[in-house]
C-alpha cells in the first residue's frame, strides 16, 4: 500500500501522521514506531476535542488512521475531513505488523509549540530557578501552554473562547510534568482596562507568553504581568502581512519597535532579542524578549 511504503521510507521526524485510536492497553501491549497515540476519542465529537494535537490541515499530510472498530475509523474520517484535513487512510492492523514497532506508551508528538518559545525557554530555565509560573494571554487551544506545562510550569492560560480553554486545559494536563499545570481563565482582554490592570498584577509571573495576540489598550498594560527577574516573550505579526492576505489592518499588527516601547528600560526592562522573521507562508513576524531586572534594595 502507497501510505506504509511512504511511511516506511521517511525519517523519523518526517514520517507521515499515523494516528492510533486503540485502547492503552493494546497500544502498549504493541505499536509502530512513530504512532501518535490518541485514546477516548469514540463517538462523532471524540477526535474533536483533540484537534489542537494534530498538524495543521495547511500542511495537507494524509492521516493514517488504526482504529479499532469500522465505525471508529468512519467517525474520525468525518472529522479531520470536516476540519478540512485531507480524506484520511484507514489502515489495518495486519498491514501495519510490517513496519518496526515498540511496545510501551512512549508516543509521537504531532503538534508544535510556537518557535520561539522552544528557541527562549531554555534562556528562561537557567535564570529563573524554581519558581516556574507562566502566563499565556491569548493561548488559543494550549499547544504553548502545554509545552510549559512539560518543563515543570504553572500556567495560566487566558482567553476569550470558553471551548477552546477548555482544550487547553485537557491538553495541558495530559501533558503536565514536574509539578507543570494548566489553569484556565476566560477573560475578554481589552472590554475594561483598569480591571485589566489589576488581574494582571495579581496574576504577575515569572513568563509572560504572547503568540499572536494583540490590542492595542492591553498591550500597553502587559509589562504589569511580568515579576522582577522575569521575562516577557512576544511573538506577532508585523505590518507588511497585508500583502499575503492578512491580517490586514494596521490595528491587527505590530511595528518595528514598538514592543521596545511596551517593556521599556524605564520601567525595568531589558530587551535580549527583537528579531524580525519571514515564517513559511511569507508573512513577517517580530520575535521579541525581555528581561525584568530585580531591584536592588537600598542600604
Amino acid at each position: 500500500m502507497e501510505w506504509v511504503s511512504e511511511f516506511r521510507d521517511a525519517s523519523n521526524c518526517n514520517a507521515l501522521p499515523l494516528l492510533d485510536l486503540r485502547p492503552a492497553d493494546a497500544f502498549s501491549a504493541w505499536h509502530v514506531v512513530n504512532a501518535t497515540h490518541f485514546d477516548g476519542v469514540d463517538g462523532p465529537d471524540g477526535l474533536l476535542s483533540r484537534l489542537n494535537e494534530l498538524p495543521p490541515p495547511s500542511k495537507k499530510e494524509r492521516i493514517g488512521v488504526l482504529a479499532s472498530s469500522p465505525e471508529q475509523a468512519c467517525q474520525a474520517a468525518a472529522g479531520l475531513e470536516a476540519r478540512g484535513h485531507q480524506c484520511p487512510v484507514s489502515l489495518e492492523e495486519s498491514l501495519l505488523r510490517t513496519l518496526p514497532s515498540a511496545t510501551g506508551r512512549k508516543s509521537r508528538a504531532l503538534w508544535s509549540p510556537a518557535p520561539v518559545l522552544v528557541e527562549e525557554l531554555p534562556r528562561v530555565l537557567a535564570s529563573i530557578g524554581d519558581v516556574r509560573t507562566a502566563l499565556d494571554v491569548g493561548s488559543g487551544s494550549g499547544r504553548d501552554s502545554a509545552y510549559l506545562a512539560a518543563a515543570g510550569f504553572r500556567v495560566t492560560a487566558v482567553d476569550r473562547d470558553r471551548a477552546l480553554l477548555a482544550m487547553a486545559e485537557r491538553f495541558g494536563n495530559r501533558e503536565a510534568k514536574e509539578g507543570g499545570s494548566v489553569c484556565t481563565v476566560v477573560r475578554t482582554l481589552g472590554a475594561h482596562l483598569s480591571e485589566d490592570r489589576e488581574w494582571l498584577r495579581k496574576n504577575r509571573s515569572k513568563l509572560l507568553l504572547v503568540v499572536r495576540f494583540l490590542r492595542r489598550g492591553v498591550l500597553e498594560l502587559l509589562h504589569e504581568a511580568v515579576a522582577e527577574g522575569g521575562f516577557a516573550i512576544y511573538e506577532h505579526f508585523l505590518k507588511g502581512c497585508e500583502k499575503f492576505g492578512g491580517p490586514k489592518k494596521d490595528s491587527q499588527m505590530l511595528t518595528p519597535g514598538e514592543l521596545r516601547n511596551v517593556f521599556s528600560e524605564q520601567r525595568g526592562f531589558q530587551v535580549l532579542r527583537e528579531s524580525e522573521e519571514t515564517i513559511s507562508d511569507g508573512r513577517p513576524v517580530t520575535r521579541f524578549v525581555a528581561y525584568r531586572a530585580r531591584r536592588t534594595s537600598k542600604t
